[in-house]
């Protein structure tokens, strides 16, 4: 091995070296500097062209640990990108976030060698990148990513999460990938108050405004596994809630429940679970739901199974006056004809 340059993602880089072979070797020599990263100017990707490792098929020599505690965001590529990668190439990519974070990843560029034109199916010894989210305690596969089609955005369900690149063949022009990653606490929701004694729950006020839109976690990305999500809507008395749904796709069968092993979207009139509606899943064309409580919410709940593109809604909250309405009342005395007055007193409720 000759020639192999190595450039850390952070501040530091420590190097270890190892003997264990029974005959003596010609060792190595090396040398280092320290240099600013600068955006270079010219096309986009030559950018990123000194950025990254330029590495060799040794699977150590491209193995990267990233952790909140060092950053909050930055960029990871494949081996000698955007030149290209070596065959047998593998390399490890594997984020540590804190507390309540979660690691969100977005391809910027993906184009690796395929030997077919029909992308095979699972990339099945195609060059891949393949993500693993921890599940009860071990690593899961999530789906693999091959050929030249940008992948969605990803996300953690918890604090690990681990990227692994595979190339079963030389990238023959094929550049690699490029990719975005930041530690973050909003689930990918930018849109309305995040509420901090939830782990993912959201509030939506018309003192803040009319209309708006929200969406699952990490859409338009797959949604991450085990993960509740609530957002809550509040209004004025002479006001409703309409909310439209123009995209639904929530893993699940109906009636949408454990028993199904489902993956859904939950309706509440109320803070607790008293007033709870039917639960949906599944993939349904947009639809619509009007509500005239004062208070509403809407949970989102995965589980451990499998992925869904997730939904996207917006919301209004409506004027919706109270209307006072003349109610004829007739009646009889039944103690003794004759002309007397009488009060009434009608207590009207808007639920």
């Amino acid at each position: 091995m000759s020639n192999t340059e190595l450039i850390s993602t952070g501040n530091q880089l420590y190097l270890e070296f190892t003997s264990s072979s029974e005959w003596p070797g010609h060792g190595f020599t090396a040398t280092y500097h320290y240099e600013e990263l600068k955006e270079k100017k010219g096309d986009e990707l030559a950018k990123l062209t000194d950025i990254g490792p330029a590495v060799s098929a040794a699977r150590s020599s491209c193995d990267v640990k990233i952790s909140s505690d060092s950053t909050k965001k930055g960029q990871l590529f494949s081996p000698g990108f955007p030149v290209g990668y070596l065959s047998g190439t593998k390399c490890r990519y594997e984020f540590q976030a804190a507390g309540k974070e979660r690691i969100k990843i977005v391809f910027t560029y993906f184009n690796l060698f395929t030997r077919n034109t029909v992308k095979a199916k699972e990339c099945n010894g195609e060059d891949s990148v393949t993500p693993y989210v921890v599940i009860d305690g071990r690593f899961e596969k999530l789906e693999s990513y091959c050929g030249n089609t940008i992948p969605k955005p990803i996300m953690s369900n918890g604090p690990r999460i681990v990227l692994e690149f595979n190339s079963f063949n030389s990238s023959k022009g094929s550049g690699g990938f490029r990719a975005e990653y930041s530690f973050v606490k909003d689930f990918g929701i930018t849109t309305g108050k995040q509420l901090t004694d939830y782990p993912c729950a959201f509030r939506y006020s018309s003192k803040d405004g009319h209309s708006g839109s929200f969406h699952s976690p990490n859409f338009p990305g797959l949604y991450p596994r085990e993960t509740e999500c609530h957002y809550f809507f509040h209004r004025t008395t002479a006001q409703k809630t309409k909310i439209y749904f123009d995209f639904f796709d929530i893993e699940g069968v109906f009636p949408c429940d454990t028993g199904t092993a489902s993956d859904y979207v939950e309706f509440f009139n109320f803070m607790d679970n008293d007033k709870m509606h039917t639960r949906y899943c599944g993939q349904l064309d947009p639809f619509e739901i009007e509500k005239e409580s004062r208070f509403f919410r809407i949970t989102f709940r995965s589980n451990d199974r499998l992925d869904g593109m997730g939904f996207n809604a917006s919301y209004k909250f409506i004027n919706h006056p109270i209307v006072h309405k003349k109610i004829p009342i007739s009646f009889s005395s039944a103690v003794t004809p004759g002309s007397f007055w009488m009060l009434c007193a009608f207590l009207l409720l808007n639920h």
